[in-house]
């Protein structure tokens, strides 16, 4: 019996650490499928998942990592020449607004303003800073800096400024309270 525990407590534990994404792929199978409705499907599917990874690769870091202890470690690993790649900068971003070391607001602002304004792994940004404020307990000084992060990451989306000034930060986050782009289910990430 103990011997039946074990095995499939540790069968969860292997499906959740190996559990990267999910991605549900019903398909409508109405209409007949010619060769190149199977092509074009199997490019979606692999569209699909290949956007989805960063988050879930994202998220799933910051779950397993992402605590106060280690935030001055994430906050040094962002400036390390070592991790060029848009991919590695985006998992510490994700470890860095988790665990929220004193100075990580200005250290995820640059690296915002460093992005350019098209770049996929921003969007996956300002999706992580919503979820980040919406879901995850936050001190009232640290929902304010989310805030300030995500008008900024909005401004360098859609404005495409670079460096926002505080005064452009505040209309942009007072914009957004007169939408309610902060309550519950209006916070989409376009």
């Amino acid at each position: 019996m103990a011997d039946e525990r074990t095995r499939k407590s540790s069968a969860r534990h292997r499906s959740r650490k190996c559990a990267i994404t999910y991605i549900n792929l019903i398909e409508d199978k109405a209409g007949p499928e010619g060769p190149t409705d199977q092509e074009s499907n199997k490019d979606r599917m692999q569209n699909l998942v290949a956007y989805a990874l960063p988050f879930s690769m994202g998220r799933n870091a910051a779950d397993l990592s992402g605590n106060r202890k280690l935030g001055q470690v994430f906050l040094a690993l962002m400036d390390d020449p070592l991790l060029s790649k848009p991919i590695k900068r985006y998992i510490v971003f994700c470890l860095l607004i988790r665990s929220k070391p004193a100075g990580w607001l200005n250290i995820a602002r640059k690296y915002v303003s460093a992005m350019k304004r098209d770049d996929l792994y921003l969007r996956h940004m300002l999706h992580v800073a919503i979820k980040q404020f919406k879901e995850e307990i936050n001190t009232e000084a640290e929902r304010l800096e989310l805030k300030e992060l995500i008008a900024s990451v909005r401004l360098r989306r859609e404005v495409n400024i670079k460096v926002p000034s505080t005064g452009e930060i505040k209309r942009t986050i007072g914009k957004l309270d007169a939408g309610d782009f902060w309550d519950e289910g209006r916070s989409e990430v376009s």
